[in-house]
């Protein structure tokens, strides 16, 4: 009924090793669901029965949910999503995957006025400078909060297992690839986790990482980088599941944008 992973642990994996036998999708996918079946559960146990995860309208959290919905038909899924505006593309495909896997939308516009005061909270709570993203990340929580959950699934890490970032996809060599997917996985932690779980327990909310799970962060750990991500394609293996479980395809094609990187600069 849990979640059996600590992040902590993950994070100190190599970012890449050689499995013995190779690797194939189906084995890839065998891992993913039962990581996100994990993370389901441990909502439904916390959250009164109901599944409540972060959205985008990317890849990653797109994909996640549609697993979620073909392992539980009938639970009710909760989508948070928040964004400068209802035309912004997280907003908007955000809504149309919501739709499409029969998940509750719940959505965040919030005022320049909402933002730079929470901006200010949130630099007393962390005692530095903070991103318009760092702020959607807090804002969203706290609107999370209103529904009183207690856990909520989230979808940090796969960009730096699978070489999301250009970073990862513009090397001349599989030795720099290496080196620049090494750097990210490293920086991990520091960069995106722990920001996050203290944003999240402030509001009394425990992220959970579908992707950061051991047996699936061991699996594709042992892809070969270029089997992962390429200049002409980012993260392959997950569209290709994407693909493959009905994520719309103006999804799966969606340029990437940052979770919650869509609000204006105050």
């Amino acid at each position: 009924m849990t979640a059996k992973t600590d992040w902590r642990d993950v994070v100190k994996l190599p970012i890449l090793h050689a499995l013995k036998h190779g690797w194939s999708l189906g084995s890839l996918e065998d891992r993913l669901l039962k990581a996100n079946e994990d993370c389901a559960n441990l909502c439904k146990a916390r959250n009164g029965g109901q599944i409540d995860m972060c959205l985008s309208g990317g890849i990653d959290s797109s994909l996640s949910l549609a697993m979620m919905r073909s392992l539980f038909p009938e639970a009710t899924i909760n989508v948070y999503t928040i964004a400068e505006s209802g035309d912004h593309p997280d907003w908007m495909h955000a809504k149309q995957v919501a739709a499409h896997f029969h998940a509750v939308f719940h959505g965040s516009i919030p005022t320049v006025e909402a933002i730079a005061t929470n901006r200010d909270e949130l630099e007393i709570l962390t005692g530095k400078k903070e991103t318009l993203g760092s702020v959607g990340v807090f804002m969203l929580y706290r609107y999370a909060a209103c529904n009183r959950i207690s856990v909520m699934v989230a979808h940090d890490g796969i960009d730096e297992l699978m070489g999301g970032y250009w970073a990862h996809r513009s090397q001349p060599s599989i030795e720099t690839m290496y080196h620049a997917f090494c750097r990210s996985w490293d920086r991990l932690a520091a960069d995106h986790l722990l920001p996050l779980m203290i944003k999240a327990a402030f509001y009394g909310i425990t992220p959970v990482f579908p992707y950061l799970q051991k047996d699936a962060v061991e699996y594709i750990t042992g892809i070969p980088l270029d089997a992962r991500t390429s200049r002409q394609e980012s993260k392959m293996p997950l569209r290709a599941l994407a693909k493959k479980y009905g994520v719309p395809q103006e999804v799966i094609e969606r340029k990437k944008i940052g979770f919650c990187d869509a609000l204006k600069e105050v």
